[in-house]
């Protein structure tokens, strides 16, 4: 790797961190959960036994935001043969002799090589792989059940992103109901619970759902004790959803410590099991986080955010977290450093983080710190019109002309664009909880 670029194009404290993500090549001593993520399932496809998989991976988007905010925009690929071959670690040339030999690979190894380009962003690369799998097909074997599921995950993936506009949830169905009872089918069940509470807002389809999931996990009898309690945990947090929507916080509450207790109990005999409970546990703690906002209890809230952000320290997710909770409370210092912990880590959240910073420093009447924060939040994503709104705002209220009339033009530049219809999520938008009797 080329390290004497100039540092004004070139971050290397984010290459550092984030590396594997890009290249496949080395790893920092502390490492964050999507880097955790592909590089367990890097060793699942070129060991001979698998070691355990996490659930967390990273959207095309991200890699596409990493690649720019290292400064170097030709990691930004979605195949792997599309990396130049200076830029290539040993691993990644290895990953890509894998690809080329797709036809002469097993089932087993295909199914490895998917894992591992998925915690790489590289969606597109398994759509092209994996052709339609017939539902005989999927009833056949785990392997082919897996091979459906990863498709269908990199289609749902694209579209998450906006780049698949035929997606349906609905696509997970078939593995769910057919595959032979395993992963696939664990994994796909879950889907299909998850799809309907966070992205259809249909709590009932939800529920029923749920009980095919739990028989899923049920059937798999040859899961390890490790993984049976891990897929639990992550059953009752996706449970919480449906006394969610119906504004039962008791009942929520029950799933949700039911989760939290399971990622907790989770074996930690050596250093992999260890990392797939933490990162159970690591997002059974974030929708804690949410679920106490819901609640209004900004106190079990922020306790939530100590321990998510102290479980992965490298990670700007948990800072912005944490930051959102002091800016609830209006303990702008605390805010501000947490925004500006964020920025350093992002991505991801680096325009969410410095328009939150932008905030926080007009409450502590900073408008020039303002300014620049939410210049650095258009830099991050030039579309992200609250910042411009805020920029108009300032210029009018301390009487930059100049910033006035920039802001104007630019905000007409942003009206030639064509709206973007946003994802229907209506977790983001639940009842509040009913008042207890």
């Amino acid at each position: 790797m080329q390290w004497n670029l100039p540092m004004d194009t070139f971050d290397p404290f984010r290459l550092w961190l984030h590396r594997p993500l890009l290249d496949l090549g080395e790893a920092p001593p502390a490492l964050t959960f999507p880097v955790h993520a592909v590089e367990l399932d890097y060793r699942s496809m070129v060991e001979p036994s698998p070691v355990p998989r996490i659930q967390i991976s990273m959207n095309h988007s991200f890699r596409s935001a990493l690649a720019t905010a290292v400064g170097r925009p030709e990691f930004d690929v979605r195949f792997t043969g599309q990396l130049p071959m200076e830029l290539r670690s040993e691993r990644w040339s290895i990953l890509c002799d894998l690809v080329n030999s797709w036809d002469g690979l097993s089932p087993e190894r295909r199914v490895r090589v998917c894992w591992t380009l998925t915690k790489l962003g590289l969606f597109d690369e398994i759509v092209n792989l994996v052709p339609d799998i017939s539902i005989p097909m999927i009833a056949r074997s785990d392997e082919l059940a897996a091979l459906a599921y990863l498709r269908t995950w990199s289609r749902f993936k694209n579209w998450i992103d906006g780049e698949e506009d035929s997606f349906s949830p609905g696509e997970f169905a078939p593995v769910a109901l057919n595959a032979p009872p395993g992963m696939a089918r664990i994994d796909a069940t879950y889907e299909m619970a998850r799809q309907n509470a966070k992205y259809i807002g249909d709590a009932d389809e939800c529920e029923r759902w749920q009980r095919l999931h739990m028989e899923a996990i049920d059937s798999a009898t040859a899961l390890d004790e490790h993984t049976r309690t891990l897929m639990l945990s992550r059953y009752y947090r996706v449970n919480a959803f449906i006394p969610q929507y119906r504004g039962d916080s008791a009942a929520v509450d029950a799933d949700m410590t039911r989760a939290e207790d399971l990622a907790r109990s989770a074996g930690r005999d050596d250093p992999d099991q260890a990392v797939a409970a933490d990162e159970m546990l690591y997002a059974v703690l974030e929708s804690r986080i949410k679920e106490a906002l819901w609640n209004r209890d900004t106190g079990a809230a922020l306790d939530r955010a100590d321990e998510f952000v102290a479980l992965s320290p490298l990670t700007a997710r948990g800072y912005m977290h944490r930051a959102n909770i002091f800016y609830r409370t209006q303990d702008w210092p605390r805010c501000r450093r947490d925004c500006l912990e964020a920025v350093r880590l992002a991505p991801p959240h680096a325009d969410d983080s410095l328009y939150l910073l932008g905030l926080c420093y007009e409450k502590e009447e900073a408008p020039d710190e303002a300014i620049n924060a939410y210049f650095g939040a258009l830099r991050a994503d030039p579309l992200a019109i609250s910042a411009v709104e805020r920029l108009a705002e300032l210029a009018r209220a301390h009487q930059r002309v100049g910033l006035r009339d920039w802001v104007t033009e630019y905000a007409d530049h942003l009206q030639s664009y064509a709206p973007v219809e946003p994802l229907f999520e209506p977790y983001q938008d639940l009842p509040a909880p009913l008042a207890r009797t």
